[in-house]
């Protein structure tokens, strides 16, 4: 029996202060799939974090960036105690 599954290899390491302006863009272009569905499209309508207040996000030393093959980031993770 043949499939045909890819799999897809991120590496994961700590967000950098240097990371902040590209978890910008991720937001957006994360943002922009939820347009594909009508109830939930108002989602990539919002208002996306500066790149002074992911820093911020980065400074409290919870949050990780997922990397491709090349090294490019492609999502971001945090970790909130509340």
């Amino acid at each position: 029996m043949g499939t045909d599954i890819a799999y897809a290899l991120f590496g994961l390491r700590k967000a950098t202060e240097q990371d902040a302006p590209l978890l910008t863009e991720l937001e957006q272009s994360g943002g922009l799939a939820y347009r594909a569905d009508p109830e939930i499209a108002w989602v990539a309508d919002g208002e996306n974090l500066s790149p002074e207040r992911y820093r911020e996000i980065i400074a409290d030393g919870w949050s990780w960036v997922a990397e491709d093959e090349h090294a490019d980031p492609v999502a971001f993770a945090r970790h909130r105690d509340e």
